[in-house]
């Protein structure tokens, strides 16, 4: 009911579903919003809890750029991003 409510409003779904919004520009930068709660971070693995599931992005020499509530940034080798 709430996602047909904000398709016909036209206002975007990551601001009301909780739903993260992923940029990846080139393989060197992710900013995720929306991305929950920090779960693993290592060199080759970031994962957060997020409203789909768990993001995990995989690469090498993965570091936090920037983490609040409501946003994170990761640098490094970005090789792959999935949901499990």
């Amino acid at each position: 009911m709430k996602e047909k409510i904000i398709d016909a409003l036209s206002i975007p779904k990551d601001l009301f579903l909780n739903i993260p919004k992923i940029t990846l520009i080139g393989e060197h930068d992710l900013t995720c919003e929306n991305c929950g709660g920090l779960l693993t971070c290592t060199e080759s693995m970031i994962r957060f809890c997020t409203g789909l599931g768990i993001l995990s992005v995989s690469g090498s020499a993965l570091y936090i750029r920037e983490l609040s509530e409501e946003l994170a940034v990761i640098g490094g080798n970005i090789s792959g991003i999935s949901f499990e």
